[in-house]
């Protein structure tokens, strides 16, 4: 790396190994900003798969992270929407499709400097009739306030996700909703479709600490699927009817199958977690006649200004989200509390 500008980024070479590593800086275009990584959070789902080698898109060695934030320091000659000073999320030094270093990109955030795009100028300078080349991420790579704390960059954006998810569902007022799986992303739904009037909100998990604190986080019903036939406690739980609203949160089919018997006549059935294998085998013998699978992706840029308002008039507390604030040297101790449970949402401090 003779003649380089190098900085630290966390790899993951093999899986169930991650290593501090140095990297080259990555380069900044024309519509891009340089930016140094703050702090940049664990996602108990996509990078904890990734380290595990159950991420089906994986591909090693690779630079993790997605839930970043970071300040910029120097723009290109054709930003006009960012300067040096503002914070905007989700940063990454190596973009998916690209290398650094003979680095992969699993999203490629655990970094100390990454680039962010000025997407508002590449689609205002594209000529009309053609399609503006936006780079991934560039649409979320949103500026935040000048006092946001780094440390819940991860909780805010995970929020952001999650209830964006629930309005392209179609989640409306006084509808029940169904969410598999009672992680830190399970929380985050079944808080946002409390905030946006469902009920009752009923969440699934194995384990009865999760579940009751689930209650604080919006849950009206805990099901245990260790105990309990989730179809059959939904119903009791709906009045017979079943639920209009079901989120797969975690990426099993088994409690996808869960999910469908357990939908209402009309039932809308999303998927948000990621599977490890592309392909499933589902029986949807005993399920209502009509009833919708849905493959939903989130726009949180869509709901970035209503989450801000939010969190300013003290509706959304992300304090509730972080549990550990870690400094970098200390990422592998992070995946521990994540994956040992320990943990519900972890920021790592780069700077």
């Amino acid at each position: 790396m003779s003649g380089e500008t190098i900085m630290r980024a966390a790899i993951v070479p093999q899986p169930g190994r991650i290593d501090l590593v140095e990297v080259p800086e990555p380069k900044y275009g024309d519509y891009e900003a340089r930016v140094e990584i703050l702090a940049c959070s664990i996602c108990s789902g996509t990078d904890t798969h990734i380290v595990s080698g159950q991420f089906p898109w994986h591909a090693y060695p690779c630079v993790l992270g997605h839930e970043s934030i970071g300040r910029v320091v120097e723009v290109g000659p054709a930003v006009r929407n960012l300067r040096p000073g503002d914070l905007v999320l989700r940063p990454t030094a190596v973009r998916p499709g690209e290398t650094l270093g003979g680095y992969n990109s699993m999203f490629g955030s655990f970094a100390e400097i990454g680039i962010v795009a000025d997407a508002a100028a590449i689609v205002a300078d594209t000529p009309r009739g053609e399609t503006p080349k936006l780079p991934p991420f560039a649409t979320a790579q949103q500026v935040v306030p000048p006092d946001f704390d780094p440390d819940l960059a991860g909780a805010f954006i995970t929020f952001k996700e999650t209830l964006s998810f629930l309005q392209r569902l179609g989640v409306q007022v006084g509808k029940s909703v169904l969410i598999l799986g009672s992680g830190t992303v399970g929380l985050s739904f079944a808080f946002g479709a409390k905030l946006m009037g469902a009920g009752p909100v009923m969440i699934t998990g194995r384990r009865a600490e999760p579940l009751a604190a689930a209650r604080g986080w919006g849950a009206d019903y805990g099901i245990n699927v260790s105990e309990e036939n989730v179809a059959e406690a939904v119903r009791r739980y709906t009045g017979g009817r079943g639920a209009d609203f079901v989120v797969e949160a975690i990426g099993d089919w088994g409690a996808l199958q869960d999910g469908i018997r357990a939908a209402a006549e009309y039932g809308q059935v999303g998927l948000y977690g990621v599977a490890p294998e592309h392909a499933a085998t589902l029986d949807w013998s005993g399920t209502p006649a009509n009833w919708a699978l849905r493959f939903v992706q989130p726009k949180e840029e869509d709901v970035h200004q209503l989450v801000l308002d939010e969190v300013r008039l003290g509706w959304v507390d992300l304090h509730r989200f972080v549990t550990h604030r870690l400094p970098f040297e200390a990422i592998r101790e992070g995946f521990d509390l994540v994956t040992s449970k320990k943990a519900t949402k972890v920021s790592i401090r780069i700077r």
